[in-house]
């Protein structure tokens, strides 16, 4: 994976960030009319061991397993938004289920507060979700 940054054009970096910076302006203006929202943290139940181990699967599908499971939480890691993972219930299997919530830049006041209560009705066991 560090090939990958190593062969990184400046330019493209550049212009990454650029992007980035865009995106964040756009979410800015989403949270003008949402007060948080709510997304699975990973899109699929906890994987094997070693799904995403570099040495085991290569470097290239290693960070496609990465990019494809982590589709939600990268939108708060690449725009500053705060954001915070709640465990919040489990499969069928037993595996935990997370959900992350966002807000606005400044407002972690409501992440706090609904992962508090999130967090609550998890424990209470009284949940039970799925994939779909």
């Amino acid at each position: 994976m560090l090939s990958l940054g190593i062969d990184l054009p400046a330019v493209r970096h550049i212009t990454d960030l650029v992007w980035f910076q865009g995106l964040a302006r756009r979410m800015a203006a989403f949270f003008e009319t949402v007060d948080v929202m709510l997304t699975p943290t990973v899109i699929h139940p906890a994987p094997q061991l070693g799904h995403y181990h570099v040495e085991r699967v290569g470097a290239d599908l290693a960070y496609a397993r990465v990019l494809d499971s982590f589709a939600f939480t990268c939108l708060a890691n690449v725009t500053g938004l705060p954001a915070a993972r709640v465990p919040f219930g489990r499969t069928e299997a037993g595996l935990p289920i997370g959900v992350q919530i966002s807000a606005a830049l400044g407002r972690e006041d409501l992440i706090f507060g609904l992962a508090g209560a999130m967090e609550g009705a998890g424990r209470s066991g009284a949940l039970l979700l799925s994939y779909v």
